[in-house]
């Protein structure tokens, strides 16, 4: 569905940095998954440190979930690197700055929440629990902001014009 041939159509502006504001959402909050599982190091020594066989199941659990964090973050990490590319290269600076954010915005999250609870069982739970939300409420964002990227007029231009 590209433009015909000697058509004028103006390039849109990419309103208040939208656009690029929405890739480096779409790529911070996509990894933030998988960084959160791989940095929650007091929660998982806590849990799993002494052995016991009950606790393999919730340990498989976890496993399986890291790995599914992982494929699903690869899988989402090539289609974001593509439909980026397909845009000025501002976009894909985008992807590569919010994949390098999320890593520093868990590493702050780390920080502040073991700063805010207590290292007793009490607080390992609680931090768990706001350590995990605010993941999952990122990407909640993510797939709204995802969402409206459709309705952006630069995306649409650049789909259309395939430039």
């Amino acid at each position: 569905m590209g433009l015909a041939a000697g058509s004028t159509a103006a390039k849109p502006l990419d309103t208040f940095h939208m656009t690029y504001i929405i890739y480096y959402i779409l790529r911070t909050s996509f990894v933030l998954p998988w960084n959160t599982f791989i940095t929650a190091v007091d929660y998982f020594d806590y849990h799993y440190a002494d052995g016991e066989s009950g606790l393999y199941a919730g340990f498989n659990v976890t496993v399986a979930a890291v790995g599914l964090s992982c494929l699903a973050d690869g899988l989402v990490q090539g289609g974001l690197i593509g439909s980026a590319g397909e845009f000025p290269e501002r976009y894909m600076q985008a992807v590569v700055a919010g994949t390098a954010a999320s890593g520093v915005h868990v590493s702050f999250l780390r920080i502040f929440i073991k700063a805010a609870y207590s290292q007793d069982t009490d607080g390992l739970r609680r931090s768990a629990i706001l350590y995990f939300t605010i993941g999952i409420v990122l990407v909640v964002v993510c797939l709204t902001s995802y969402n409206v990227a459709h309705r952006l007029s630069i995306i649409k231009y650049y789909s259309k014009t395939g430039l």
